[in-house]
């Protein structure tokens, strides 16, 4: 007998809606390349497996920016068949009463953008660059709150390093540690640990943050409360996520994936070692 995969989500034990969409494939083909759609949206949208996703947090947008960023690598097929599975994942959702009618028929009339697609130098027509980075952490200063200031060093955090999502939410407030010339973190990676240096406005934009969270309780990149900030507890992969969705429409520079982010960072957490990752990338610290 075959167990099926549960997530909680407010105190309720929820079947995995993607379980049922693959169950109801009888080619084992099939069934293997809508594995391999849910494990890359997966991994892109900050979760180690498919099996892990919350599909009652997913959003329009991250569909979207998932299938359109396989059109920008130059596979419109691919794409074509990740926006299917997505598509039949949401419609279990729906059926299930995860996902209301609304998001269901948002997601049923989404589209392949084919502008996307690669020139003949096989290079993005709308790549993500430093500039466009600038402009969304310029986004992110305007906002007084404390989500801004938070957003702001998440962003140039990860544009800055090219590690992934869950690996950047992880990392605990004693994980950084100030120095004469930036800041030292040190990330939780496959491989173990690894310490990187980041100096200039990337810096900056990190110890912005600190001083406004405090250097006290758990996650750096912690929860937002209306008195304050919720140390205790990351922000989750999704929230992550809305956070450059957000931040990106707010700069005018389109849709921004956390694939996008990492490719720009050039270089993974796990392949740097007391190196370091950032000069003045982005040219905001000393300006704001």
């Amino acid at each position: 007998m075959t167990t099926q995969t549960t997530y909680s989500n407010e105190n309720k034990t929820l079947v995995n809606p993607a379980e049922f969409y693959l169950r109801s494939q009888s080619n084992p083909i099939s069934r293997k390349a809508i594995e391999s759609d849910l494990e890359k949206f997966a991994k892109v949208n900050g979760y180690e497996r498919w099996q892990d996703i919350d599909w009652s947090t997913v959003e329009v947008d991250q569909i979207q920016s998932f299938v359109n960023g396989i059109v920008a690598r130059g596979t419109p097929t691919t794409a074509k068949r990740a926006l299917t599975t997505l598509r039949g994942v949401a419609k279990q959702a729906f059926l299930l009463g995860y996902i209301p009618n609304d998001k269901f028929n948002q997601i049923k009339s989404l589209q392949l953008n084919y502008d996307l697609m690669y020139d003949g130098s096989n290079r993005s027509m709308n790549p993500l660059d430093n500039d466009k980075v600038k402009k969304m952490i310029e986004a992110c200063w305007k906002d007084s709150k404390t989500s801004g200031s938070r957003d702001a060093a998440l962003i140039a955090l990860a544009a800055a390093t090219g590690v992934s999502c869950q690996e950047l939410l992880s990392v605990r407030v004693g994980d950084v540690q100030e120095t004469e010339n930036g800041c030292e973190i040190t990330f939780n990676t496959p491989n173990g640990k690894s310490t990187i240096l980041v100096e200039n406005d990337v810096a900056y934009a990190l110890k912005k943050w600190l001083s406004v969270r405090g250097k006290d309780g758990d996650y750096l990149f912690c929860a937002l409360k209306r008195n304050g900030v919720d140390t205790s507890k990351s922000i989750l992969p999704p929230a992550a996520y809305q956070v450059l969705s957000k931040r990106a429409k707010e700069a005018g520079v389109g849709d921004v994936t956390w694939y996008e982010i990492r490719r720009l960072g050039g270089r993974k957490v796990s392949e740097i070692d007391n190196s370091e990752a950032s000069q003045d990338m982005f040219n905001i610290g000393q300006s704001m």
